[in-house]
């Protein structure tokens, strides 16, 4: 595990341990997105989202974030909200993600 993913998995835990998540936790969730073929930014994007959900809190994902998990470039998925933009600002703002790495979005 690289420096830069250990800080990013710091940085998860420092949000979510109010809700008694610890470190080894996070590791933990990440190590099993690797496990099952995830890439790196893969599995901590999985990781934030599965926090998110789990403790009732909003997570910001980039387009790069997006990105990593759908395989398209930034500029793909900078397009693609583009020509959904209407759709995301009545739904919400919510973008619906898929991902062909089984039960990470779908």
């Amino acid at each position: 595990m690289t420096e830069a993913v250990q800080k990013q998995l710091k940085e998860i835990f420092k949000r979510y341990k109010k809700h008694g998540i610890t470190l080894p936790q996070v590791i933990e969730a990440y190590k099993s997105g690797i496990e099952h073929g995830m890439k790196p930014q893969q599995s901590i994007v999985g990781v934030r989202l599965a926090l998110s959900g789990a403790c009732n809190e909003h997570e910001y994902f980039t387009v790069a974030d997006v990105a990593a998990v759908t395989g398209e470039t930034p500029e793909e998925v900078t397009k693609r909200i583009e020509e959904n933009k209407e759709e995301l600002l009545r739904e919400g703002g919510i973008v619906e993600v898929s991902s062909p790495l089984p039960g990470l979005f779908n």
